[in-house]
C-alpha cells in the first residue's frame, strides 16, 4: 500500500473503526498497542492512522471543533492558515471581486476552505496526499502539480511555498523557498492580483514582487502568525505595510519608519507595541498620540507621561503605569518587591538583557501580591522598573 493509499483507505469503513480504536491522540501509542492495530490492519494504513490521530489533536488549538473532522498531517497543520486568519484573506479577495482563485501550495487547505466559499478555487500541490486532504477538507477540487510549470490560468491567485527544508530548517532568503521567491513572482506577475504568504519573519526584498506590493502582518491576540505580500488590485495600499488583528478585526496601514522619536527622559508610562506593529515598522505614527518616543535607540519600548491609551490605540500597546525606577540590581529590586508585600514577579526584558527566569526567582518575595518588573538595557547601563498594567489584559 502506497501512502496516498494508505489515506485513502482511512476514508473507508475500515477506516472509520480504526480511526474509532485509537480515539483522539496526544502521542503515539505503547508498541504492543500497535502491534495489535497491524493485526487487523495494514501497517501503512495504521501509521497514516496514528499520523491523522496526533494531527486532529494537535489542530484543536488552531481549528476548534473542526479539528475532529480534519484530513491532516501534523506539518500540515502547523503550515496551514487558522480559518479566522484564511477568512481574512478570503475576505480581500471577495472585495476586489475575484471570480476564479487558484490556491498554490494548498497544503492541507486551510486557506482553500475560505477561498474556495468565496469564489470558485482549484487548490495544487506537489503531494498528492496534501492534494487529497486539501479536497477532502475543501469540497472543492485540488489537482497534483508542480505549479512551477503548471499554476493554472485564474485571474487570482494565493501562493504559499515552503519555508521549511526537509530537514527542518526555516528559509530566510527567497531562493530557499520552495517554490523560489523568483518562480512565485512568475506565477503571480499575470494575475490580476495574487497574495503570497510568507513568514512573519520573512524579509521581502524590494521588488522582488513587483513595485506595487503591500505587506500585511497578521496576528491573532498578541501572537503574529503570518505576513501576506498583495500584488495587483488586491494591494489595497501598495508601497505601505499593515498590521492586522483577525481577533479584533482590526488593521492599521502606513509607509513604514524605522526611526522614533527619542525620549528625553523616562516617563510615567510605559507603552510596549505589538509585535504585527513592531513588524509593520507603523510604532513611529503612534509616537505623537500617545505623547511618548522610544525609551533608548533600538529597543522598541516607549515612554511618557500619558496613563492612557488614546482611542485606537488599546489593540495596539500594552501599557504600564511606572511605580518605581532604580538600576537593575537583584538585591535591591528584591528588597523593594519584599516592601510592598509582594510575590510573584514576573519580569519582562527585551534583547536579552538579562534571564527573565532567574530574576523572577530571585525577586519573588513573601507575600501575596503580584507584580511586574521590567529589567531593560539603556546603554551600558541595566535599569529595572517596577510597573502596574493599565487597562485589560
Amino acid at each position: 500500500m502506497d501512502r496516498l493509499a494508505a489515506w485513502q483507505a482511512l476514508a473507508t469503513p475500515e477506516g472509520a473503526a480504526l480511526l474509532e480504536r485509537l480515539g483522539r491522540r496526544e502521542e503515539a501509542p505503547p508498541a504492543s498497542d500497535i502491534s495489535r492495530l497491524r493485526a487487523d490492519h495494514a501497517p501503512d494504513m495504521v501509521a497514516a492512522a496514528i499520523e491523522l490521530s496526533l494531527a486532529r489533536a494537535r489542530a484543536a488549538v488552531k481549528f476548534g471543533d473542526a479539528a475532529a473532522r480534519l484530513w491532516a498531517d501534523r506539518p500540515g497543520v502547523e503550515m496551514a492558515s487558522s480559518p479566522a486568519v484564511a477568512t481574512w484573506k478570503a475576505d480581500r479577495f471577495h472585495r476586489v471581486g475575484a471570480h476564479s482563485i487558484d490556491d498554490l501550495c494548498c497544503g492541507i487547505g486551510g486557506d482553500l476552505m475560505a477561498l474556495s466559499a468565496v469564489a470558485p478555487t482549484v487548490g495544487a500541490d506537489l503531494d498528492p496526499v496534501r492534494a487529497w486532504m486539501a479536497g477532502r477538507n475543501s469540497g472543492a477540487p485540488a489537482r497534483v502539480a508542480d505549479v512551477t510549470t503548471d499554476p493554472g490560468r485564474a485571474s487570482h491567485a494565493h501562493v504559499d511555498p515552503a519555508r521549511r527544508s526537509g530537514s527542518g530548517t526555516r528559509a530566510w532568503r527567497g531562493d530557499d523557498l520552495e517554490p523560489p521567491l523568483s518562480a512565485v513572482a512568475a506565477m503571480v506577475a499575470p494575475r490580476r492580483g495574487a497574495a503570497v504568504k510568507l513568514g512573519p519573519g520573512f524579509d521581502l526584498e524590494a521588488g522582488a514582487l513587483g513595485d506595487a506590493v503591500e505587506r500585511e502582518f497578521i496576528a491573532e491576540g498578541w501572537q503574529l502568525v503570518q505576513q501576506v505580500a498583495w500584488t495587483g488590485d488586491l494591494a489595497v495600499d501598495p508601497g505601505c505595510t499593515r498590521a492586522t488583528r483577525v481577533d479584533l478585526g482590526c488593521s492599521r496601514a502606513g509607509t513604514p519608519q524605522d526611526r522614533l522619536p527619542a525620549a528625553t527622559r523616562a516617563g510615567r508610562a510605559l507603552f510596549v507595541p505589538h509585535p504585527a506593529l513592531e513588524r509593520a515598522r507603523l510604532v513611529a505614527h503612534a509616537c505623537a498620540d500617545l505623547g511618548a518616543g522610544e525609551l533608548a535607540p533600538g529597543l522598541g519600548i516607549l515612554t511618557g507621561d500619558r496613563c492612557t491609551l488614546p482611542d485606537g490605540h488599546a489593540p495596539w500597546f500594552k501599557a504600564w503605569d511606572v511605580l518605581e525606577s532604580m538600576p537593575a540590581r537583584e538585591r535591591d529590586v528584591a528588597r523593594w518587591v519584599a516592601a510592598r508585600g509582594g510575590g510573584i514577579v514576573t519580569v519582562h526584558t527585551r534583547g536579552g538583557a538579562c534571564d527573565p527566569d532567574r530574576w523572577q526567582a530571585a525577586l519573588r518575595g513573601p507575600g501575596h501580591s503580584p507584580m511586574d518588573v521590567f529589567v531593560l538595557r539603556e546603554g551600558s547601563a541595566l535599569r529595572a522598573y517596577a510597573v502596574r498594567r493599565i487597562g485589560p489584559e
